[in-house]
């Protein structure tokens, strides 16, 4: 887990390439998770995830949506107290413009875990778009005692969900996640869903590109995402509720 793993920066990267205004916040901090055997055991990734509670990202969450829609250069040369010092870190862009970016419309992509940062925040009304594949935001929801089906239906935006093989049946096509997303007003027709069900969880940022399988999963995901937030954007009314 963590954004120094995998293809992150090149997803980020090739978003960019295509002129987006692309931020991708540090929302462990420098905490990193590894998955493998004898690097981690489930009891050691179960106090990892539940320490990466709502409090403590969404602050910082709060500091990227600061920086984009206020005057950003400000907010990062202020000297920050020892509270905020790591929040306005996690949120300094990849790429530092002359200019406030100030966008007319913002739009979160997350993998796994990163699932639960887009629907939180889509359900918060801080975005007029979310994108998600391999989702694991039902896994989470319900280890902080929680319903995904309840988030679901507090969402204020359109999604797009590419689950795969191995997610829970809630992320599924046709699964809860799905009907609850199709009957949301205004926003149900917006939404997408593609399923990758020949391909493992994670196969996007941590797959191997030299299996082709692999290789044109994750081209269709940046295909369909790219589509995907360009259709929302250049709508000329908003989807968001």
């Amino acid at each position: 887990f963590g954004w120094k793993s995998g293809r992150h920066k090149l997803v980020c990267d090739q978003l960019a390439q295509k002129g987006y205004y692309v931020l991708m916040p540090d929302l462990y901090r420098g905490e990193r998770c590894f998955w493998g055997i004898n690097e981690l055991d489930m009891s050691s990734k179960k106090d990892f995830i539940q320490r990466m509670n709502l409090e403590r990202w969404q602050p910082d969450m709060d500091t990227v949506w600061r920086y984009l829609y206020h005057d950003g250069r400000q907010l990062l040369k202020e000297k920050p107290s020892d509270a905020s010092s790591q929040d306005r870190k996690s949120a300094e862009p990849k790429v530092m413009g002359n200019q406030r970016a100030c966008p007319k419309k913002t739009a979160l992509l997350g993998f796994c875990w990163g699932h639960w940062v887009v629907f939180h925040e889509s359900a918060r009304g801080k975005v007029a778009a979310g994108a998600s594949f391999h989702p694991s935001g039902a896994k989470l929801e319900t280890m902080f005692g929680r319903k995904i089906e309840d988030l679901t239906a507090k969402i204020t935006c359109p999604q797009l969900m590419g689950p795969c093989k191995g997610d829970l049946p809630s992320c599924l096509e046709g699964g809860s996640i799905q009907q609850i997303l199709s009957k949301l007003p205004g926003i149900g027709p917006l939404c997408e869903y593609h399923s990758y069900t020949n391909l493992f969880h994670g196969f996007v940022t941590q797959g191997d590109v030299s299996d082709e399988a692999i290789r044109k999963g994750i081209e269709s995901m940046m295909e369909k995402t790219d589509k995907f937030f360009e259709k929302i954007f250049d709508a000329k009314t908003t989807a968001v509720r």
